[in-house]
């Protein structure tokens, strides 16, 4: 093959790969933020602000996603005055990103006179939209559910800024969808506009566990001896909470990476056992 036949596969290949990705991005706004986190992460900031000028037309139901990139990217190439003015337009449409001085990717900024204005007023926005907001359960039911059969229930709670959606995308298994009835629960505690997460000795929290799994032992048919609850991170830490504070008959508990609850200490350890609770692989 010669040069020019090489050359010539070559930019067919790259010309392939681009139409591929146009056509994968139509109507997938997950492609796309992909694609973002690999610019992002191989500093690439210019095309990254490229790609979302490019799609930003076609997901309107997105623009709080994409009005949350263009402040990452801008934040992480230290443009930090065109973050601002995203963040400040993402608020005037009630918007907003949990702007929190102390988290990490604030600490070059957390001190400014407008980081701080912009901080009170997410603050503001995200208080309000918590007192309004509700905890929410998706119900999947295994294969062929039979009315008159009692099935366990595994309750899967996501981690900290996560979704139901999110979670529901991860927990799958052959056992689980042909034994189990699943119950995702997503948090009322926003994080950010479209992101929630837990939190340990929260009463509001507890009491929406406990009155969406009395929904659904009502509506479904449930052998309330053989229920699970378990989550990832935050959502592992509110599991072994919900155990700990016996707010709902349980078995047993899961939990992946989770912080350690206030209130599990040895008095609280030695009751869980006593009652035979089961610790199916809680890990930091």
């Amino acid at each position: 093959m010669s040069i020019k036949e090489i050359i010539a596969a070559i930019l067919s290949l790259l010309l392939l790969s681009e139409i591929s990705f146009s056509n994968d991005i139509q109507g997938n706004f997950q492609v796309v933020e992909e694609k973002l986190g690999e610019l992002k992460g191989d500093d690439k900031y210019d095309e990254a602000i490229e790609l979302l000028n490019s799609i930003r037309a076609d997901f309107p139901e997105n623009d709080f996603e994409i009005s949350d990139w263009y402040a990452t990217i801008y934040l992480d190439a230290k443009q930090y005055d065109k973050a601002y003015d995203i963040w400040t337009e993402g608020h005037k449409k009630g918007y907003f990103y949990l702007l929190h001085p102390q988290l990490p990717p604030y600490k070059e900024i957390a001190e400014t006179d407008e980081f701080r204005r912009l901080s009170e007023k997410d603050l503001e926005l995200r208080t309000a939209a918590i007192e309004k907001s509700k905890s929410v359960k998706a119900i999947i039911l295994p294969e062929h559910y039979d009315k008159t059969k009692e099935y366990p229930l595994l309750i899967a709670l996501h981690g900290g800024g996560s979704t139901i959606k999110r979670s529901k995308s991860h927990w799958h298994s052959e056992k689980l969808n042909k034994e189990f009835i699943v119950m995702f629960i997503q948090s009322y505690r926003h994080y950010n506009l479209k992101k929630f997460g837990w939190s340990g000795g929260d009463d509001r929290a507890r009491n929406d566990i406990r009155n969406l799994f009395d929904e659904v032992v009502s509506n479904y048919s449930i052998d309330t001896s053989s229920v699970i609850i378990g989550g990832v991170s935050a959502g592992g830490l509110m599991a072994i909470d919900i155990a700990v504070n016996d707010v709902i008959p349980i078995a047993g508990f899961y939990g992946i990476c989770p912080a350690e609850p206030k209130e599990l200490n040895t008095e609280t350890a030695s009751k869980m056992k006593k009652a035979n609770l089961n610790n199916y692989g809680s890990r930091r």
